[in-house]
């Protein structure tokens, strides 16, 4: 009974606030760059998805890395400047532990600093490569060790850069360009539309393309600013064959986010228009995508694009040099 008392004691002595939730606090942005509903959004060029498909997002916090990620995403300058520094470090490791050994251990006759140590770096390239001349060779056990973990090093490295070359290479990639401007013209039943168009740049088929657009813009809501999205129909949004150009058409009707909308409301609203085509491409087996992304200042009202491709006799000639082409029209809707 005593021991029961005791343990009442000591809970009843105990603060119980600490048992209590805690709402979490969301820390306030202080970055001065951050809009607020003050901001005049038309005059800002805030946009989601850049022009080659990137994704404009600045992360922060704890971002998981991918050395493969890194290395098949950057350029090709970066990658062999990489490729050679890690290359040079390498040797320049195992030249300088060769030298502390000394180059008697590796048949080479001991001279200078500097030339002993060129030697040891020669023979770490030729050992690193596995080349070997045949002039120098290590002796003794721990020159053996150091010359074996340096070729193993060596076998390794080319091993993933064989991989990673080849990975380079072989990365699927959708050829596929965009008209630089989005067109406000009517369709065929002389409806008012949205309008764009993409064709493949080589020679090679894409089958079973599909398209897909999405409306962005940014609202105001109470004490911040929200990213909102909405989808945009298109009247055809998915060919099974793509040998000519494609132009896609998304009707600007009552169930759309653009109806009784004026180009300096859609400016105001800061509006962004994302594509998305993806097909099956039968040279990389794969199925390819491209993004793209329009501003409001790729939209141009009263205009529509002129033909690319002419039916001959026995062919069809597709100009590709044409995609961007448009003239002015006038329509009243």
């Amino acid at each position: 009974m005593r021991y029961v008392s005791n343990k009442v004691d000591i809970l009843s002595n105990m603060d119980l606030n600490i048992f209590k939730y805690t709402p979490f606090r969301q820390k306030v942005p202080n970055d001065k760059h951050v809009l607020t509903p003050e901001d005049d959004l038309a005059g800002i060029s805030n946009r989601l998805l850049n022009h080659d498909g990137s994704f404009n997002v600045v992360r922060q916090g704890h971002e998981a890395k991918s050395v493969y990620q890194r290395l098949m995403t950057t350029t090709w300058l970066k990658f062999f400047l990489l490729v050679f520094g890690f290359f040079m470090v390498c040797n320049l490791v195992f030249a300088t532990i060769f030298t502390i050994i000394g180059v008697e251990h590796i048949g080479a006759i001991p001279v200078q600093l500097v030339d002993d140590f060129m030697e040891s770096f020669y023979f770490s390239v030729q050992t690193f490569t596995t080349l070997g001349y045949g002039r120098l060779s290590p002796s003794g056990h721990l020159s053996n060790l150091v010359a074996a973990v340096d070729a193993f090093t060596g076998m390794m490295t080319v091993a993933l850069l064989t991989g990673l070359f080849f990975a380079r290479f072989s990365k699927p990639r959708a050829y596929i360009s965009f008209s630089s401007h989005i067109l406000i013209a009517p369709d065929r039943d002389g409806n008012k539309s949205l309008q764009f168009r993409i064709v493949h740049k080589v020679k090679d088929k894409i089958i079973d393309l599909e398209a897909r657009v999405t409306m962005t813009w940014l609202e105001k809501d109470g004490d911040r600013v929200r990213r909102m999205f909405a989808k945009l129909p298109l009247q055809i949004e998915r060919i099974f064959l793509f040998p000519l150009n494609w132009t896609l058409v998304h009707t600007i009707d009552e169930s759309s986010p653009l109806h009784n909308l004026k180009l300096t409301e859609i400016l105001s609203k800061n509006a962004e228009i994302l594509v998305v085509v993806k097909g099956y491409d039968e040279i990389y087996s794969t199925i390819v995508h491209a993004d793209r992304s329009y501003q409001c200042s790729d939209i141009i009202e009263g205009a529509r694009f002129t033909g690319m491709y002419e039916i001959r006799k026995e062919d069809t000639l597709l100009d590709l040099d044409k995609l961007d082409d448009h003239v002015p029209y006038d329509f009243d809707i």
